[in-house]
């Protein structure tokens, strides 16, 4: 399942992240505030993601 969040605010806004699946969390494909990209980003459902303002993040569930 893919999960795309979307911050149109002129604020920051945590967005917490949903429940999946048994064993899963949700990585980061695409986020807008960063470019490299480098390294994957893992969360677990229901922690929070902190996303800036005017900013778009892709997330990817993961099974365990």
């Amino acid at each position: 399942s893919f999960l795309f969040c979307l911050n149109p605010h002129q604020e920051h806004i945590q967005f917490y992240l949903p429940p999946c699946s048994t064993s899963c969390s949700w990585q980061i494909l695409i986020d807008s505030r960063d470019d490299s990209n480098s390294e994957p980003r893992t969360f677990k459902a229901g922690e929070p993601y902190d996303m800036l303002e005017h900013s778009a993040v892709l997330f990817c569930e993961l099974q365990s």
